[in-house]
């Protein structure tokens, strides 16, 4: 397996854990250290367009910048997946109806559910979560 370098790019990699962190708190997606080239390797792109020359100045970009709402979608669509793939294994649809479903419903007495879909490559989870979820809270 090799390892992504960012240094190969001209990319100092200080800040990385701080930028890796930051994603986790504003998104819920989490990287543990193993996978700290892999957040390197999909951002860098962005890093480097942005004519930054460190993961810390994107950090500090996305945390403190007016123009951080826009970029953030930048993020999100770099490390996305763009593969729709949730739907085929149906573990996981079973999962979602059996378990996750009636406990929403539970929780949300009455109220509108919302539900963030983010494996979403080609729109078909979401469009499935909104065509089964109201049969399935309602059985």
């Amino acid at each position: 397996m090799t390892v992504f370098d960012p240094a190969n790019l001209g990319l100092a990699a200080a800040g990385l854990p701080l930028l890796r962190d930051l994603i986790h708190e504003r998104t819920g997606l989490f990287y543990d250290d193993a996978r700290l080239d892999a957040v390197a390797e999909k951002l860098a792109p962005l890093i480097i367009e942005r004519g930054f020359r460190s993961f810390l100045d994107f950090y500090y970009l996305l945390k403190y910048d007016a123009g951080a709402p826009g970029e953030w979608r930048r993020v999100l669509d770099s490390l996305s997946v763009q593969e729709t793939y949730f739907w085929r294994e149906v573990d996981q649809i079973r999962a979602f109806v059996c378990r996750v479903m009636p406990e929403l419903a539970r929780a949300a007495a009455g109220t509108p559910i919302r539900i963030w879909s983010a494996p979403c490559a080609s729109g078909e989870e979401p469009l499935t979560i909104a065509i089964d979820a109201p049969v399935r809270s309602a059985a």
